[in-house]
């Protein structure tokens, strides 16, 4: 960790939105889930770090957060215990500030990573990083595009009552 604050928060993180997880996917799973979405934000830290410290738990933390307002997303968490969000609204402010840090020159390479965290913590959660998904997508478009389509259903514009 880079001090003491990152550490602790870190910490604070996991224990308030890693218990929820915990309970969803298990032990094993949220193990998982904090290994791979903090090696995924250390390499992207290293591949654009050079000399800094890489490390700590605070990319995960933060995928950890989006991850719970991915999942939970209308329950209210209340924010330093007074402003209450949504937890779609906290996965978006957690995700916001640390781009935002990461934009206006924060600790550098430190920000990237925790930007990367978030990131890995969307695509697990999502299912997006999954080829299957993007294979059965293209697959979809292919067949619109060759195929006809009527009108009706249930986007269609007209009352069939």
């Amino acid at each position: 960790h880079v001090d003491a604050r990152d550490l602790i928060g870190s910490l604070v993180g996991v224990w308030i939105f890693g218990a929820s997880l915990e309970r969803l996917w298990g032990p094993r799973g949220l193990i998982w889930f904090l290994a791979g979405t903090g090696f995924l934000a250390n390499i992207a830290m290293a591949v654009v770090g050079g000399t800094q410290p890489v490390g700590g738990l605070a990319p995960s933390a933060i995928a950890l957060v989006v991850a719970f307002g991915f999942l939970f997303s209308e329950p209210y968490v209340f924010l330093y215990g007074i402003l209450p969000l949504k937890g779609k609204h906290m996965a978006y402010f957690a995700l916001g500030t640390t781009a935002l840090a990461s934009l206006t020159g924060g600790p550098g390479v430190h920000t990237l990573g925790l930007v990367a965290g978030g990131l890995a913590g969307v695509l697990h959660v999502t299912g997006l990083w999954r080829p299957s998904r993007w294979i059965a997508h293209v697959a979809g478009w292919r067949a619109r595009r060759r195929l006809r389509v009527l009108d009706g259903g249930r986007r269609s514009s007209r009352n069939w009552n």
